[in-house]
Parts: structure tokens; sequence; C-alpha cells
């Protein structure tokens, strides 16, 4: 999900250089209207309440596929869709949120709206080198992450519950915070690179650098949000992804202007910066975060699972 917008832009510079930019969306449309329909078709909901839902579970898989029986053993009501947004109301799922969706804007979205544009004045780049230099650096970091960060994350939990009984508390996966500031380093040293005209190739380390920072930030909510509220697992990742989506949309409306009258350097510190003070509550949920949950109590739906 992280590297989606990383890796489009290696193949979309030769795409646009070969077949013409209108190729750009064509081709993507095309794939997601083909995974969409696998996902339609083979993949069976498996994580749902057995008190609140029919018994769909005891059914074959292809009679779930085709369709047969109710999910619900009632009319669907209009609160069923807001049921993902009673979560809101959380503070250990709302506060990480809240930080991974600038952790997701500013060490990923934000290198996607900007790069064509420095790659072409600032580094005189052609188109396919554009799409390689906007894709590479950033899929490398976030594979790294990806790969280390849930064995590290779970290596951290694993050994907190050895010496607590068992417990393992979801405050324990709060211990990679300090890797998350790779973030907020790479991001402020590539605007500083790129206002100052340094090699390309340090700025695409810095690129890697954010990259790896977002998939440690990535990672560390979603596994503390889930392992807080099991139960509501899916509920939480919708409200992750709607933080996301809401405030990577922003983005491209102040990047280039703001990073064009401050200057890089400073546009892109300042949002670094605000990346790094929207981590400062995760810090003090690493402290008091069981005692905050504890006080907010237990949500009441899918309580069987």
């Amino acid at each position: 999900m992280t590297n989606g917008p990383h890796i489009a832009p290696i193949a979309g510079g030769y795409i646009a250089q070969r077949l013409g930019w209108r190729w750009c969306f064509w081709i993507p449309a095309a794939i997601q209207g083909g995974l969409w329909l696998i996902v339609v078709f083979t993949f069976s909901e498996t994580l749902f309440s057995r008190l609140d839902y029919s018994n769909l579970g005891e059914q074959s898989y292809w009679s779930k596929m085709l369709f047969h029986g109710k999910v619900l053993d009632r009319q669907i009501r209009t609160q069923d869709f807001g049921i993902s947004l009673a979560m809101v109301k959380y503070l250990a799922v709302t506060l990480p949120c809240l930080y991974c969706s600038t952790a997701n804007t500013y060490g990923s979205i934000l290198f996607a709206v900007t790069g064509s544009h420095i790659s072409a004045t600032v580094y005189k780049f052609s188109i396919e080198q554009t799409g390689l230099f906007m894709g590479i650096p950033l899929t490398i970091g976030v594979f790294i992450g990806e790969g280390t960060t849930g064995y590290v994350s779970d290596l951290i939990i694993n050994a907190y519950a050895r010496r607590h009984n068992d417990y393992k508390k979801p405050e324990a996966r709060l211990f990679l915070i300090p890797l998350t500031m790779l973030l907020c380093i790479g991001t402020a040293v590539f605007g500083y690179c790129v206002q100052h005209k340094k090699p390309w190739i340090t700025s695409a380390i810095c690129m890697g650098l954010s990259a790896l920072g977002t998939q440690v930030a990535t990672t560390m909510v979603y596994t503390y949000c889930t392992d807080s509220y099991k139960p509501q697992s899916a509920e939480i990742g919708a409200i992750i992804n709607l933080f996301r989506s809401v405030f990577a949309f922003t983005v491209a409306f102040y990047a280039l202007p703001f990073s064009e009258k401050a200057g890089y350097d400073v546009a892109f510190g300042t949002m670094a910066a605000i990346n790094g003070v929207m981590l400062l509550p995760l810090v003090l949920l690493f402290f008091i975060g069981m005692s905050i949950r504890e006080k907010q109590g237990i949500p009441k739906q899918h309580q069987d699972l």
C-alpha cells in the first residue's frame, strides 16, 4: 500500500515517454479493474462477529463466492455504515492515526507531487529519468522498512512478554518511535539538498531514508492500534486509511507553492517538523497509553472475536 506511489513512477516514466501520458491513466485503470474483480470473486470475509452476523462462515467457499445466503439476519441500518467511525473516540486510535497521516504525506506523497517539478527544474532529467528518480529510492526504502520493521517489532514485544508473564503490552510496539525520526531527517535534508542544488544522489538517499521512516511509522501505528483493540482491527484499518487519504489529498495544493516562495529547505523542513510534533502524542501514549485505554473502556462491537 505504501509503495504504490513509488513503484508507479518507475513504469510511468517509460509509459509516458513511449506511449503518451494518457496511457499512464489507462493502464492503471485496467489493472485496478482486474484486481477489483479478483477481490470480489475470490476473497471471502473471515473476520466478522458471530453474534451480530449470520452463519455464513459455515457455508462452503464457493457458496460464499456466489453470494448465497444473508450476511445479516436483520435489515441494514444507517448506523451500520458508521461503525468504523466509532473508533475515532479512542485516543489510542486517533492520536496514532493523526501521526500516520502526516508520516504518509510528508514521507511519501510529498515526493510524488513535487518530484517531477524538481527533476525537471533542478536536475534537468528526462521523463524516464524522472520516473526512476521518483520511484527507485522510495521503493528501496519502503522495502527495507517492510522487511525489517515487523520482525523487529515482534522481537521487542515478545521480549517484553517474556519478562511480564506473557503479557504483550501494546505500548511495547512504540519502542520503534526513535526509528521514525528517519522520516523527519530524510525529508528536511532532501529540501536542503534541492534548494542548494546538491548532487541528485544525495537527494535520492534522503528520499530513501524518509521512505524507510515512513514504513517504520506505518508498521508501528498499525500494530499498536490493532494490538490495543484486536476485535476492531477491521474498523481501525478503515480509520487509518481515512486519515491518511484525507490529509494526503491536501498536500498537492501547497507543497510546491510553499517551496517556491520560501525555498525547498524551509518548506520541507517545516513539513518535517510538523511530522515530528505529531509524534509527541505517541511518546505520551508510550508512558500512559495503558491507563488511557483503561479509562476509555472497551468498544462494544465485536466482543466475541
